[in-house]
């Protein structure tokens, strides 16, 4: 095992990736935030916060999203995962989301139904190879090298 200090190389590599994780985070809060949502839940990483939903079936993994927002004009939910790289196993939690598989938890925690929920991502890093609108997910945004949010896909018009 490689050792840096009395860090593991793999410790190290993970709080990097986590730490690098907070300003995709932050910054994909205050974009929603600034077109008319508003955030009721941030996790940022090892900060032991955020919406916590357990899957109906009891075998689904708990889900905390990293970024939880509600905007009142349209009765509907933003529920957001970030990573500083583009993350499959992150839109496949959220499309899981959007299968109903967390409808359970959704409706009890937020009091709404599966359909007044929108999923999304939020990335930085190299760009996505594949077209974002095929990803499944309602929205996708873009951390850029200046620490700014891009809309990359929008199918449920997010501003408005």
């Amino acid at each position: 095992m490689l050792h840096l200090g009395s860090i593991q190389l793999g410790q190290y590599l993970r709080r990097k990736i986590l730490a690098d994780e907070t300003p995709v985070t932050i910054a994909a809060a205050r974009f929603i935030g600034s077109i008319g949502w508003k955030t009721i839940s941030i996790a940022l990483p090892r900060g032991g916060s955020g919406l916590s939903f357990v899957g109906d079936d009891g075998q689904s993994p708990t889900i905390i999203p990293d970024v939880a927002a509600f905007n009142a004009k349209r009765n509907k939910y933003l529920l957001i995962e970030a990573k500083p790289n583009f993350s499959d196993s992150d839109v496949k939690k959220l499309l899981n989301v959007k299968e109903g598989r967390y409808s359970n938890a959704i409706t009890t925690i937020l009091n709404c139904e599966i359909s007044q929920v929108f999923v999304g991502v939020a990335f930085g890093g190299a760009n996505l190879m594949l077209d974002p609108s095929e990803l499944g997910m309602d929205f996708v945004l873009y951390y850029n090298a200046e620490g700014k949010i891009e809309i990359l896909h929008d199918g449920v018009e997010l501003g408005i």
